[in-house]
């Protein structure tokens, strides 16, 4: 739906966020990620892209209730997403 153009610019965009605290907390350092993040009183949400060479995913994460507990729960389906792009067949996770 994008042209190659506008994908670059927005993952431009994405990779300049500054609020970590959700997917990019979740990844072991160094990960490429391109993210946007957004909250309400009553949700937690990030958005954006596993920039991972070969496995490069997009992923949604959205949650309703405290604030707090919408964190912790991005960051965990985060990390479980990641944990399965990069897990080898033989079921060993790298890092």
């Amino acid at each position: 739906m994008l042209t190659p153009a506008s994908r670059d610019l927005m993952i431009g965009f994405m990779r300049e966020q500054t609020l970590n605290t959700k997917i990019p907390a979740a990844l072991p350092p160094g990960v490429p990620v391109a993210h946007k993040t957004g909250d309400l009183p009553d949700a937690s949400h990030d958005v954006g892209y596993y920039l991972i060479p070969g496995t490069e995913t997009a992923v949604a994460f959205l949650t309703a209730g405290p604030m707090a507990t919408g964190d912790e729960t991005v960051r965990r389906m985060a990390r479980t997403v990641y944990d399965f792009l990069v897990t080898p067949v033989d079921g060993a996770v790298e890092e």
